[in-house]
């Protein structure tokens, strides 16, 4: 499943991150398997998506949601 899938409070673990141009940067931000994130607010009409991790809020496209691969 996909980060871009989840829905509005939703908690889950990063399985892994597929390479993309935006990884390294993910990687920087703390996007690394195991780590656990928080779905804070997706915003209308495939805008972005919110998140929480280790107490920051990130803010990701859906394309670059969908790089980010959960349990």
């Amino acid at each position: 499943m996909k980060l871009s899938e989840l829905k509005k409070n939703s908690s889950v673990v990063i399985a892994e991150v597929l390479e993309s141009d935006i990884s390294l940067k993910l990687f920087e931000f703390g996007f690394l398997p195991g780590a656990e994130i928080t779905v804070v607010n997706k915003a209308p009409f495939n805008g972005p998506i919110y998140v929480s991790i280790d107490g920051a809020l990130i803010s990701l496209r859906k394309a670059e949601a969908e790089t980010v691969i959960i349990k």
